[in-house]
Parts: structure tokens; sequence; C-alpha cells
């Protein structure tokens, strides 16, 4: 009797048990290091279990050592911390640290853990070329971009080169900050202002031979760089002369860039070598007719444009000093000082320089109450600019302005009661 295929089926495939999902092996700290070995060898793991050994042993949390995992993996921060010792208050802080907190970041070229308080903007006074720890250092050791710089400079919104000249001004900010994401939201300073400093610090190069026929001198590239600035963006209205030699002036304002950008490290004898400071013939560009017309022309559009209430109040608490009265060699803080081409290199900051300064350090505390406004974590300036805007800082809601030196003695202070307390050092 045949059986039906129905039947054969059933009994070809039985039904088998059902198998639980296979679990995850998950090794022990003896099974990973060993796995590691086969993968990688002895001496990678060895050097792998040195790493966290010595980054534990230089890392306090809570007055106790760091305890850690033997292959827990580093973040960059720990990768960079190099040899230096840090302390934490609790474990809290070192993960907010460890994963990337802007408020809290080892300051390599200070050498201490740097600590922001929250809801604080910190003005910096630094020496710009301090090995020791200046504020771009910090903003780049906190890995933020919540800051502003007075090296960093607002664009123009208006003029002939307004493209070549924005491109300037970010180039100067990456020279300052070496970041080439940098916006013009980190400016601190608006443009003419800076623009005025720059002409200041022009003269003839023999400003005691007042009969020779010398071309211009300058004291270094970034204020060449301002001049050149000036050359491009001058309007007709800067004055007869200006507009008189405008292809000149601005040809020579493309050169000045073109060969700054192209990476030249001294550009100074493409001024010097092409306009006289007054030749005694008027059909040739004279520089000291432009550096005068347009300090005339950008002094009243400052005036024209700022707001004059904010300025009254600047002035009634504004310090005036200037770099030899901050230096105890006397007082060159009088802006009614009369200004000669022969003075500005002689006697250092007087008329025209400390003029220009004075409408610096008015732009300057917009700007920082601007980075106050928006919360950014610090702005940095020249200690010499914090010398004359301390008093008016003192009234800027959520502003602590010191020196970038106090503001290190306050990080050392942190450091040491978080070290010894284990309680927490910002609240």
């Amino acid at each position: 009797m045949e059986r039906s295929a129905t039947s054969e089926a059933k009994q070809a495939a039985p039904e088998l048990p059902a198998v639980a999902p296979a679990k995850p092996i998950v090794l022990g700290p003896a099974a990973a290091i060993l796995t590691l070995q086969r993968t990688a060898g002895n001496r990678a793991v060895g050097a792998v279990i040195d790493g966290q050994r010595r980054l534990a042993r230089r890392i306090n949390v809570g007055q106790a050592p760091l305890k850690r995992g033997l292959l827990q993996k580093m973040t960059p921060r720990e990768l960079a911390l190099g040899d230096a010792d840090v302390s934490f208050s609790d474990h809290d802080e070192y993960e907010r640290w460890r994963n990337g907190d802007e408020r809290i970041a080892y300051w390599s070229e200070a050498k201490l853990m740097a600590r922001l308080d929250p809801g604080v903007t910190y003005v910096l006074g630094e020496n710009h070329a301090s090995s020791t720890g200046t504020a771009s250092d910090l903003v780049k050791a906190l890995g933020t971009r919540r800051y502003r710089h007075e090296g960093m400079t607002e664009a123009p919104t208006s003029g002939r080169a307004t493209q070549v000249l924005g491109g300037l001004a970010q180039g100067r900010g990456r020279s300052v900050l070496h970041d080439e994401a940098a916006t013009g939201g980190n400016a601190g300073e608006d443009f003419l202002p800076k623009v005025l400093r720059g002409l200041a610090m022009t003269a003839p190069t023999n400003p005691v031979d007042r009969s020779a026929k010398k071309y211009v001198r300058v004291l270094d590239e970034i204020t060449l760089r301002l001049v050149s600035w000036a050359l491009l963006n001058a309007p007709q209205e800067v004055g007869a002369h200006f507009w008189e030699h405008r292809a000149a002036f601005h040809k020579l304002g493309l050169e000045i860039a073109d060969r700054q950008l192209g990476g030249e490290k001294d550009v100074r004898s493409s001024l010097a070598g092409n306009v006289e400071w007054s030749p005694v013939d008027d059909t040739a560009p004279s520089f000291l007719k432009f550096r005068t017309e347009f300090t005339r022309w950008a002094t009243a559009e400052i005036e024209r444009t700022r707001n004059q209430e904010a300025y009254r109040a600047f002035e009634s608490d504004y310090a005036p000093i200037g770099r030899d009265q901050a230096n105890g060699e006397g007082s060159t803080g009088d802006y009614d000082h009369p200004a000669t081409p022969e003075s500005l290199f002689l006697k250092g900051a007087t008329g025209d320089l400390m003029a220009a300064e004075k409408q610096r350090d008015f732009s300057m505390l917009q700007h920082i109450r601007q980075a106050a406004a928006v919360g950014d974590l610090v702005y940095g300036l020249g200690r010499l600019h914090l010398t004359r805007l301390r008093k008016l800082l003192a009234d800027v809601p959520n502003v602590r302005a010191m020196t970038i030196d106090e503001f290190k003695d306050e990080c050392r202070a942190k450091e040491k009661r978080a070290a010894a307390s284990g309680k927490p050092v910002a609240e």
C-alpha cells in the first residue's frame, strides 16, 4: 500500500528544538589583552598599557590618582597632555575636560589647566609676542570659536577693493590664531580706526633731515598691510590729490596685498621704492598728502557714524595713557599734541598715533560689549589697551577684565583648590 507524499515529507523533516540566539562574547581584561597581543603584537600592547599607566599617574581626581581601565580609549585631550600633572575636583569635572568642554582645558604654553567660570567673558590684556601663553593660545587650547581678538579686523563694507580687503582682514585673523575657519564674528575692532593707526606709524625714511625728499618708512609688515588697506579703500571724498593719483595708489596697494598674500616676509621695499614721502613735483604721488587727506576723511567718517551718547560716556572714564607713560617715562597721552611726521618716530606715541589709538579703544569697547552679549568666552587685546579701558570695563555686565598674567594666577589658584579639596572650583 502506497504512502501519501504528505506523510513521507513529515517523516523526512522532523522538527528541531528552538536554539536561543548566541550571546556576544565579552572579554575580561586578561582576555582582551591576549586578543590585542594576537592582533597587534606584544610591543604594541605594552605601549598602550604603559601610556594608560602614565596617564593615570599624572591625573588626580578628588585627591586620588585616576582609576581607569588599561585598554580604555584615550581622547585627543588625554593624548595631548604629554608629561603634565593635572588635578580635577571630581570625576564629573574630569569627564567634562576629557570630552572637550570649552571652559576647561590644559594650556600647554602656560603649563596650567585653564578654567573659565560660566556666564563670563574674559577680557585678557597680553603681550602678543609672549611665549608663555597668549589669548590666542588659550583659544586654541579650549577648542572654541566663541572668541574675539583685536588682531582680527572687521572688513570694510564699501569701497573699490572691498573683496580684496575682506580677504586680507581674514588673513590677518588667521595669522594671529592659525585658524583657517575664522569668521568675521571673531573680529575685535573696526576697520577705519585700525587703518588710521597704521598710517600714523609711517614717516620719511630719514625723519631728521627735513630737506631730504625720501621715501616712506614703515615700522613692520602689519603696519604696511594697514597702509595697503588705506590705499585700496580710499574713496573720492579723500581729496583731490588722492583722486588725481588714484591709479598709482591703487596699483601700489594691490602690489603690497598680492606680495604679502603670496607669503613674502618683507614687502616694505614695495612702498619705499614707489612713493616718495613728499616729492617736489606735485604731478607725482605724495604719501604725506595721501596720509593727510585719508586721515581727515576717515576721522570725519568715524565721528559721523558712531553713537555719540556712548562716546561721551566713554570719554568720561577713559584713561589716555601712551606707551612711554605706561613704562614710567613720562606722559604721551595728550591728544592735542601737535602731530608732525618727525615726532611719530622721535618721540613715540603722540599726535595722530594716540588719536587713532583712542578711536581703536572705543571700537574695542563696543566689540567687547557685543562679545559679552552673545556669550563669547575670550576677548584678547594688548596690555596697553586694557590699561586704558579697565575702568570702563568694570561696568560691562558679564565681563571680567584682567591681564593675562592675572588670569594665569587665578587658574593656578583653582588648580590648587581642586587638588586640595576635591570640590568644584567654579560654580
